[in-house]
């Protein structure tokens, strides 16, 4: 992981954990929204070519069945 402050590397993870999306999308996403975590789903949900190239259906599956009930 690339060197980064504590608030930082847990919003890398957070964004990571909620979009099933790798390293390297994440930070683009958090660096295009000034690390604000609201600003980088609205980025990363408004690029179709992130999130169908970088991210894991199997992850987002696990995150729905565990959340739907």
């Amino acid at each position: 992981m690339h060197k980064l402050g504590r608030g930082h590397r847990d919003k890398l993870q957070q964004f990571m954990a909620i979009t099933g999306a790798n390293e390297k999308i994440a930070l683009q996403s958090l660096k295009a929204s000034d690390w604000h975590l609201e600003g980088a789903f609205d980025y990363f949900y408004s690029q179709p070519q992130l999130k169908t190239s970088y991210t894991d259906s199997r992850h987002l599956e696990e995150l729905y069945n565990r959340y739907k009930g």
